[in-house]
This record gives structure tokens, C-alpha cells and sequence, in this order.
């Protein structure tokens, strides 16, 4: 199975809710997870937003235990592909680590930034990246 990284600003709303989905429907058909996450300027061990958890929760997924970790070499080094929530992200990759740029791609056509907003709002964030997963996912059942 490949190892797929979800990449965000903070990886406390974005990144963690399309990891944590990513893993569930793996999981639903079958497969072990294979998603994690990381943020562009995460910070150790900070946990995910709590209308991430709430609106997670609202699907049956548990965000609970989610603890922020900042993007590192190491971490693109031992994945298969990586997902960044906007091409800003992108960027931030290309302008330090450009040699990982093959495996890089924007989820979906980008997710905004649901950080400091209503629960409205983080659904509607959730809704897009299970939009955007559903599409991908296919491509992993025979990894």
C-alpha cells in the first residue's frame, strides 16, 4: 500500500480531517490505513481545531486523538504522495524541497482555510475533502 501524506498550514484542521477520512474509507473496504499528516508550520503535538473533531464526529470519525507535526525531509522522504490543501502549500515545497515535487499534488481544486471559523464553515471544509478523496481513493485499492 502506498504511504499518503496530507499537508496543510497549521495540520489541525485540513490535513488531519483528510487523513483521518482517507484511513476510514481504506478501512470500510478493507485496507489497512496508510494516510498521515503534516503542516507547513505545524507545531509539535498541538491538537486538532475542535470544530475539526466536532465536525468529523458528525460522520463517526474520531479526531480526538489527533496531535499536530511540522513537515520535515524525513516525512517526504518515506511517502508515496503527498497532498497540499492549496498551491501556496505547494509552493512553500517547491521553494525548499523542489526534488519532492513529483509526488506532490493540490487535493481536489484547493480547500480553504477553515481555521478561526464557525462549525459551518469546517463543514463544509469536511465536505469538500471528502469530495475531493472520493475521487482519488480508487487509485489505492491496488497499491
Amino acid at each position: 500500500m502506498k504511504k499518503v501524506l496530507f499537508v496543510c498550514t497549521g495540520n489541525l484542521c485540513r490535513s488531519p480531517m483528510a487523513e483521518a477520512i482517507f484511513n476510514h474509507m481504506l478501512q470500510e473496504r478493507g485496507l489497512p490505513p496508510a494516510a498521515s499528516s503534516a503542516g507547513i508550520a505545524g507545531l509539535e503535538g498541538d491538537r486538532a481545531s475542535a470544530h475539526a473533531i466536532t465536525a468529523l464526529k458528525e460522520i463517526g470519525i474520531d479526531l480526538r486523538y489527533h496531535r499536530a507535526r511540522a513537515l520535515t525531509r524525513a516525512i517526504l522522504e518515506d511517502t508515496d504522495d503527498v497532498y497540499v490543501m492549496t498551491r501556496s502549500h505547494y509552493s512553500s515545497i517547491e521553494s525548499v524541497l523542489p526534488e519532492y515535487l513529483p509526488k506532490v499534488h493540490i487535493l481536489g481544486s484547493g480547500i480553504d482555510d477553515p481555521y478561526g471559523q464557525n462549525l459551518r464553515v469546517y463543514r463544509t471544509c469536511r465536505d469538500e475533502i471528502l469530495e475531493a478523496l472520493r475521487g482519488i481513493i480508487g487509485q489505492y485499492f491496488d497499491a
